[in-house]
């Protein structure tokens, strides 16, 4: 029985992993941030075989939880980190204090909790699969502090692979473009209400890469976003191919701007992003 532990599975990708696991007949071990999502993921999700709470928000926190589901696993085959945060605004604007916590949730914590699974991967020869971005790999506009800290990820994820091959684990990479989450849903909404409330100093300044932003997104989540379905779908092939491609890419909008962002100078890429978002 191949034992996989869900980090994030209350989340837009993070179900459709958990489900896709469940009907191979994998035993899976969840994680969710509350009482309300291990509520939800229960009906959504029935067969899960434990569900934790992790909050990702301390690294030293997220070290000592996972380190205590894995200390309770007689094996740990796989596993599947599905968590993030991406707040939204200019990067001026913002705070250091949410740069912080950024890059604590989606970069400090997520190597945190690889390190309290390691072990048990080692003895399995296991995988760690990590969802980064195609952010991880080229700078979009409204969204700097989730670039940065999906950026950090790739870059210490890489080294990592390097390091633990010799064991037999396998470390891997999905990088999505834009996916058609609740959390983006929630997004939009957000970024409407930015746009109400703009001063006419932010507005004169950003006002354009605000509305740029509300309509790019709103396109890709109407349009051509991948489904979670699709992204967790590459999910477990990563986990479940006999040999893993250490990165994929998931979604066309992610495989046609990681294409163009390879093949141009940072100017000319600059120049297409500028006209795709409309400033």
């Amino acid at each position: 029985m191949t034992v996989s532990l869900v980090i994030g599975a209350a989340g837009g990708v993070g179900l459709e992993v958990t489900r896709g696991l469940l009907k191979r007949g994998n035993t899976v071990i969840a994680t969710v941030l509350n009482d309300a999502e291990e509520k939800m993921l229960h009906t959504e999700a029935p067969g899960v075989t434990a569900v934790h709470h992790v909050n990702l928000g301390n690294a030293d926190d997220t070290l000592k939880a996972v380190q205590g589901i894995a200390a309770g696993l007689k094996v740990l085959n796989d596993v599947a980190v599905c968590a993030a945060i991406s707040p939204l605004g200019p990067t001026e604007y913002t705070t250091v204090e949410l740069l912080r916590r950024t890059i604590e949730i989606n970069t400090i914590s997520q190597v945190a909790l690889g390190q309290a699974v390691l072990p048990k991967l080692r003895e399995s020869k296991g995988r760690l699969l990590y969802i980064t971005s195609m952010s991880g790999k080229l700078g979009l506009p409204f969204i700097g502090a989730y670039t940065a800290s999906k950026h950090a990820l790739e870059g210490i994820v890489d080294t990592w692979r390097q390091e633990v091959s010799p064991s037999g684990v396998k470390i891997i990479l999905v990088e999505p473009g834009g996916i058609k989450t609740p959390m983006v849903k929630a997004q939009l909404e957000q970024v409407a209400e930015m746009i109400a409330t703009l001063t006419p100093e932010t507005d004169a300044l950003y006002g354009n890469l605000y509305r740029g932003f509300q309509r790019a997104a709103t396109e890709a989540y109407n349009g051509d976003g991948s489904t979670p379905a699709q992204v967790a779908a590459v999910v477990i092939e990563g986990l479940t191919a006999e040999t893993p491609q250490t990165r994929y890419i998931a979604g066309d909008d992610a495989k046609q701007l990681l294409g163009a962002r390879h093949n141009m100078s940072d100017l000319d890429f600059d120049a297409v992003l500028s006209k795709f978002f409309g400033v």
